[in-house]
């Protein structure tokens, strides 16, 4: 199953059912992870990002995260994922070298990237 469909598919048949389920204990159903997903790949879209394009991802592993994977696969974007414990400049070669044409970052890893983009 391609992965901008396993998503729906599960908000279809298990909307109530918790997908995500974080530390904190902060729970995402399938229906609400599919609804946030799908207004971040509207987002994306809507900022000119197409099939084939490549979107680095710069954050932990954390639901904002998986909703950014999901969303990429729901419209055909390749990932480019990003190591924070990277050096700035690691981080530059990588955007640069990965032809990332956008990029999302988690708010507290801003500095790795202040002067990059």
């Amino acid at each position: 199953m391609l992965l901008g469909r396993a998503l729906p598919r599960n908000a279809l048949l298990y909307p109530e059912r918790p997908a995500i389920v974080e530390a904190g204990g902060r729970t995402l159903s399938y229906r609400e992870l599919n609804g946030r997903v799908a207004r971040l790949a509207n987002a994306l879209l809507a900022r000119g990002l197409g099939k084939g394009a490549r979107l680095a991802i710069l954050g932990r592993s954390s639901a904002a995260y998986l909703e950014a994977y999901f969303a990429a696969g729901r419209i055909g974007l390749w990932q480019v994922p990003v190591n924070f414990h990277l050096k700035p400049a690691d981080v530059g070669y990588r955007l640069r070298h990965s032809g990332a044409t956008a990029l999302l970052v988690d708010r507290e890893f801003l500095p790795l990237v202040d002067g990059l983009v």
